[in-house]
C-alpha cells in the first residue's frame, strides 16, 4: 500500500508539510468516490470525468483501500462507467442508489439495478459488490419520509430475493441522529449504514473523534441490540476553503481528524468510507461553502496530500 503522508504530518504536527520521510503505510477499509467534475448545468462533456480519467481514479484509490462506495447508478452513468472500472481494478464496491423527493428517480435507479442483476449477477453473490445502500441522508435532507425510505429499501431486498441473492446486505445512509430519531429505520436495514462530521458541528479538532464516538454510542448500542453490526458510510475534515458553519479546514486539522479516526476505527474494528477519494474544485463555484471542494484524501490531480 502507498505511504500516506497525511499520516506523516501527525507525526510532525507543528508543520502542515507532509514529508515522505514521516509517512507510515496503511490501508483503510474504504473511500467514497464521485466522479463529478461540474453541475447539470455545465456544458456537455463537463459534468462527469472521462473513462480514462475514471480508471486513473481507480488505480490511485486501489494503492490506499479495498474498497469504493458510490452514490447512485445514472449519474454520469456509474453503472457502466465506474462500477466495471472499479471491479476490474480489484477493487470491491459498496453499491449506491440515489434517492430524492421524487420518486421517479428510484424508480429509474431500480430499474438501472435489475438490468445489472440480469446481466452480472456474479457480481453481487461473488463479493464484488460489498453492499447496496438505498439513499443518501434522504431522511436527513427532509426529501422523503423514513417510511417512504424503507418501502424503497423493501423493494430492492424483493428484487435481490427474487434473483437468490438475498445474502446481499442492504442499508439506507443516514447521518446517526437520524437513525436514533426513527428506529424503525435500524429495524429495517441489514447493517446501519451511519455518516457524522464534526466538521459540520464546529467541534474543534482536538475534540472531533472523541465527540464523534460519543455521539454514535446509542446507535452502536441500538444496533447491537437487533444483532446488526454499524459500519460508517462518510466522515471527513476539509484541508481548505472555508464556511462559517463548520470548524477551521486546513491540511494540519484533516491530516489530525484522519489519524485521530483511523485509530478509533482500527480499536473498535469499525469499518468506514471516508469522505473522499479527490478534491471536488467544482464544488467550490456550486456552494457557500468553499470547503466543499477539498475533502479529498488527493488532490484533483491524484497527489497525494
Amino acid at each position: 500500500m502507498l505511504s500516506f503522508k497525511l499520516l506523516g504530518a501527525i507525526a510532525a504536527f507543528t508543520s502542515a508539510l507532509l514529508t515522505k520521510q514521516a509517512a507510515q503505510s496503511f490501508c483503510i477499509h474504504g473511500i467514497n468516490y464521485n466522479p463529478r467534475i461540474g453541475p447539470d448545468w455545465a456544458a456537455q462533456g463537463q459534468q462527469c470525468k472521462s473513462a480514462a480519467d475514471i480508471q486513473a481514479d481507480m488505480e490511485t484509490l486501489y494503492q490506499v483501500t479495498g474498497s469504493v462506495r458510490l452514490y447512485g447508478l445514472g449519474d454520469c452513468d456509474q453503472v457502466s462507467r465506474v462500477l466495471p472500472a472499479a471491479i476490474n481494478t480489484g477493487l470491491s464496491v459498496s453499491l449506491g442508489l440515489w434517492v430524492s423527493g421524487d420518486e421517479a428517480v428510484f424508480d429509474a435507479e431500480f430499474s438501472r439495478l435489475q438490468t445489472l442483476i440480469q446481466q452480472h449477477s456474479s457480481l453481487f453473490s461473488g463479493g464484488s459488490i460489498v453492499d447496496i445502500h438505498v439513499g443518501s441522508e434522504a431522511v436527513y435532507r427532509k426529501e422523503i419520509t423514513a417510511e417512504e425510505n424503507i418501502a424503497y429499501l423493501q423493494r430492492v431486498k424483493a428484487l435481490l430475493a427474487a434473483y437468490s441473492l438475498a445474502s446481499v446486505p442492504v442499508t439506507i445512509a443516514e447521518i446517526g441522529d437520524v437513525y436514533l430519531a426513527h428506529p424503525n429505520l435500524i429495524d429495517a436495514v441489514d447493517v446501519v449504514q451511519a455518516n457524522g462530521f464534526p466538521m459540520w458541528e464546529k467541534i474543534a479538532v482536538e475534540n472531533a473523534v472523541q465527540y464523534f464516538d460519543t455521539r454514535m454510542q446509542p446507535l452502536y448500542q441500538q444496533a447491537a441490540a437487533l444483532g446488526k453490526r454499524v459500519e460508517i458510510g462518510e466522515t471527513g475534515w476539509a484541508s481548505g476553503g472555508s464556511s462559517p458553519k463548520a470548524s477551521e479546514a486546513s491540511p494540519v486539522n484533516a491530516a489530525r481528524y484522519f489519524y485521530n479516526f483511523f485509530q478509533m476505527a482500527q480499536a473498535r474494528n469499525l469499518p468506514f468510507y471516508y469522505f473522499e477519494g479527490f478534491d471536488e474544485e467544482w464544488k467550490i463555484t456550486a456552494s457557500n461553502a468553499t470547503v466543499e471542494g477539498y475533502f479529498g484524501l488527493f488532490h484533483e490531480d491524484r497527489t497525494l496530500k
